[in-house]
């Protein structure tokens, strides 16, 4: 006996409260996993190795490059486990990256 899959869960609803309110337990919208993976997955190990094989795809040549942000806090190999929150560029924030042999 084979189920059709029903649609209709994939379909973000218009607000948290709608989302209890349809199914019987808690389900994170599509918007709120991306903030919690944002604030709380994405450190600066992640951005750092995500720039190295950007910079590599694009051929550019930069491989010895810092991050800081606004404040002009360098961020070092020690820090490198910080997530967003942790570095104070969430939720609004920008980060700067400087090629150190330009």
């Amino acid at each position: 006996m084979s189920q059709q899959f029903d649609s209709s869960c994939l379909k973000e609803p218009n607000s948290i409260e709608d989302s209890v309110k349809q199914t019987p337990y808690k389900v994170l919208t599509h918007s709120l996993l991306l903030t919690y993976l944002l604030t709380y997955l994405l450190t600066l190990e992640v951005i750092h190795n995500f720039l190295l094989l950007y910079f590599h795809d694009q051929k550019m040549n930069i491989d010895n490059f810092s991050i800081s942000n606004y404040e002009k806090v360098v961020f070092t190999a020690d820090k490198m486990h910080l997530n967003m929150e942790e570095i104070g560029v969430y939720p609004r924030g920008m980060l700067y990256v400087h090629d150190l042999d330009a």
